[in-house]
């Protein structure tokens, strides 16, 4: 028996059964840059020329900049090619903030001639997995688990450990107090891993307008103004001054580290 397939075609004698696919994807956030979400883009059928369709990414949930690498360009499509490959870089982004997603999209005005784009699929969510590791907003024990992660004790004086692998601790304002009782505590920072404490969230000053940047002054330092930050190489404390008084208004306790600088620190 003999089989003839049916192909619907234009006044002009374009294929309009020819449709294209972007296809979704998903990532584990990364933990340094240079990773990136694949997306795949596909043909139903080869255009008979070079063809160029041109894309860019689009904001969801994750935020260019941010989570991931704002990427336009254009694919070329060879006349026997069906698929080609797009690859947006991600950031590395240390906040539990569950899973997050972006969109590549294929911009309209560039389609060729003979694509059906109303059967096919122009948009497609890359997924970004998190799995960095936040506690209640309580007196957490938070425990990291052996891999490169992001730790974030909200509220309360809470205790937190990363294990193996490079981790960063991550503070915002009012995360860590003062008093013994209202600290957080880092238990196993180790710079040979590749430990870092972020503090890029914190206002250095709370008094003037807008968010102030912090600045490293260093070990045993005396504060002289708001938005430095010293360590006390004796009690093994991190201390933040956050207004213009010579006293620190956060302190994070290291637990008995005696060599911290500059180069532990993200601002």
């Amino acid at each position: 028996m003999l089989r003839a397939d049916a192909v619907i075609l234009g006044d002009d004698g374009v294929n309009l059964d020819r449709f294209i696919q972007v296809t979704a994807t998903q990532t584990k956030e990364p933990f340094q840059d240079g990773r990136f979400a694949a997306f795949e883009v596909i043909l139903s059928d080869p255009f008979s020329s070079t063809d160029k369709i041109r894309y860019t990414t689009k904001d969801n949930k994750a935020k260019a900049g941010q989570d991931h690498v704002e990427t336009k360009g254009a694919l070329t499509f060879a006349p026997s090619q069906t698929k080609a490959a797009v690859n947006a870089g991600l950031l590395p982004d240390y906040r539990a903030e569950g899973t997050e997603a972006f969109l590549l999209v294929l911009k309209q005005g560039s389609f060729p001639a003979g694509l059906n784009v109303t059967s096919g699929i122009t948009a497609a969510n890359a997924r970004i997995l998190d799995d960095d590791i936040r506690g209640t907003g309580r007196k957490d024990g938070i425990y990291g688990t052996g891999r490169p992660e992001g730790i974030h004790g909200p509220g309360g004086a809470d205790w937190l450990e990363g294990g193996k692998g490079a981790d960063v601790f991550v503070f915002y304002s009012g995360d860590s107090g003062t008093r013994p009782n209202k600290r957080d505590t880092v238990t196993d920072f180790n710079r040979k891993q590749g430990d870092k404490a972020d503090l890029s969230e914190i206002d250095g000053d709370r008094d003037a307008p807008g968010v102030q940047d912090l600045m490293w002054i260093g070990r045993d330092a005396e504060f002289s103004g708001a938005g430095e930050v010293r360590f006390d190489t004796a009690r093994s404390l991190l201390e933040i001054n956050l207004d213009g008084d010579p006293a620190a208004e956060m302190r994070i306790d290291f637990d008995g580290l005696d060599v911290f600088g500059a180069r532990d620190l993200i601002f």
